[in-house]
């Protein structure tokens, strides 16, 4: 392809989404429930919240994962919720939503664990996400404590 062209296109696709970003602004009108509207199929990066995949059934407990040698050496953990799925092979697959107190124990923990061996499984960690609160979405204050 010819620079100059491709250049060009750059240019103008740029200029284009300018154009549409200053128009959704100015038809928001602010940051009221129209554009919160559109927070509600986004997810949001928790850093206190790891999200582990690839337990096995014998360790994808919440007392097992809480133990010191699991993910309580880490820091205090204030909730663990286990999942199970069933793959399409037949096979059962654990995972964990595992929050920490604080965020900074939850990078660590992460770091430690992302690739390593538990119980004979390689395990991957990253930080949990979660949806936005639908009180906030509708633009009322919400009631829960442990809402973010």
């Amino acid at each position: 392809p010819d620079p100059v062209k491709l250049q060009k296109e750059i240019r103008k696709s740029q200029a284009k989404q300018k154009k549409k970003e200053k128009r959704t602004r100015s038809s928001g009108g602010g940051a009221g429930t129209t554009d919160r509207k559109s927070l509600s199929t986004m997810r949001v990066l928790q850093r206190n919240l790891v999200y582990v995949v690839g337990l096995t059934v014998r360790v994808a407990k919440e007392e097992i994962l809480r133990k010191k040698q699991y993910l309580g050496k880490y820091g205090k953990l204030l909730k663990i919720v286990v999942n199970k799925k069933v793959l399409g092979n037949g096979a059962t697959s654990y995972c964990a939503y595992v929050t920490f107190k604080n965020a900074k124990d939850a990078e660590v923990a992460i770091k430690k664990i992302n690739g390593c061996l538990i119980d004979g499984a390689r395990i991957k960690a990253t930080y949990g996400t979660t949806k936005y609160c639908t009180n906030f979405l509708k633009g009322i204050t919400c009631t829960n404590p442990s809402c973010l």
